[in-house]
């Protein structure tokens, strides 16, 4: 017999399920009789010993060996614990997979079932905002209108579109609007809970406010720079950005992650680095520890758009 993998898809989401395919369909006689079901049902339930299978089933002793002896005989069952019951041995036995079938032809049909079921560095980074493999959280932009201690307005908002196109290869929606603008999550309070944010502490408020928590954050001083109190290192330019994750200051059971540039140009680098090269980026990423990536956003064609990324810490 060959073991192999189902999936099946019920409504929006994926589920596997081992089969074992076996080489005769005569293997699996014994189990399409009806006495032969329920024991293999049973067995499937709840590994168990031949008499105490005849008492739970109702069923002849004899006929339950017989059924136990045909299943060994085609390996659908097998030995999986031994006992002592009353001065002998009892043995437990259990089916050796939870679907048996046969194939008619070895044709096969590729599928893309998304990268996240083989990236564990992207499932870890991303796995307090997925909940039973559904978005759990909160994209946040800037206000499109002037606002906040700068009187600025966001310019970096729809690259969340972009964004939302990457989680939505591993998740489905939950019920709830999964973006908000700053502004809102300040007038709601609704900091505490488990963020994304996209764009700088200029243009994006709840950034600005968390700035001060970051070991790698925006400085000014006559103009902006990200600062790494890690590496004493200072990082200037358009084009340079900030990805981090930390906990949630205002909730430390949350997370945010956070997607930001000293200018627009900078968060759209950091929205492409996460979303095209999230394997570099998260090459060193350990779960439960605080992660921060400064990144220069680079036009490799020359034709004016960020189309690349170069960590630079």
């Amino acid at each position: 017999m060959a073991r192999k993998t189902l999936i099946e898809k019920v409504k929006t989401e994926y589920f596997s399920k081992d089969i074992e395919i076996v080489d005769n369909p005569k293997q699996l006689l014994p189990a399409l009789n009806n006495t032969g079901l329920k024991i293999l049902t049973s067995l499937h339930e709840k590994p168990a010993y031949p008499s105490e299978l005849a008492k739970k089933l109702k069923i002849n002793e004899q006929n339950i060996y017989y059924f136990v002896r045909e299943f060994l005989k085609f390996g659908l069952i097998k030995k999986v614990e031994e006992k002592e019951i009353h001065g002998a041995v009892a043995k437990y036995y259990a089916p050796v997979s939870g679907a048996f079938g046969f194939e008619l032809a070895k044709e096969k049909k590729k599928i893309k079932i998304g990268e996240f079921a083989k990236e564990e560095k992207l499932k870890d980074f991303l796995h307090e905002f997925i909940e039973h493999s559904i978005f759990d959280a909160t994209i946040v932009v800037g206000s499109p209108v002037r606002h906040g201690p700068y009187l600025t307005a966001a310019r970096d908002g729809h690259y969340a579109v972009q964004l939302g196109f990457f989680v939505g290869n591993f998740t489905s929606l939950s019920e709830k609007f999964i973006v908000e603008l700053d502004t809102d999550i300040k007038a709601e309070k609704g900091e505490k809970q488990d963020m994304m944010l996209v764009g700088g502490p200029v243009a994006n408020m709840i950034c600005s406010e968390i700035n001060e928590h970051l070991s790698v954050k925006f400085n000014w001083d006559k103009f902006w720079t990200i600062y790494s109190k890690i590496t004493k290192k200072a990082y200037s330019g358009e084009n340079v950005g900030l990805i981090a994750k930390i906990q949630n200051p205002w909730d430390k059971s949350k997370s945010i992650i956070l997607l930001a540039g000293i200018h627009y140009v900078g968060t759209q680098a950091c929205v492409l680095g996460l979303t095209k090269k999230y394997s570099e980026i998260l090459k060193d990423y350990e779960k439960e520890k605080e992660f921060y990536r400064v990144i220069e956003g680079l036009d490799r064609d020359g034709d004016g758009k960020i189309d690349d990324i170069k960590i630079l810490e």
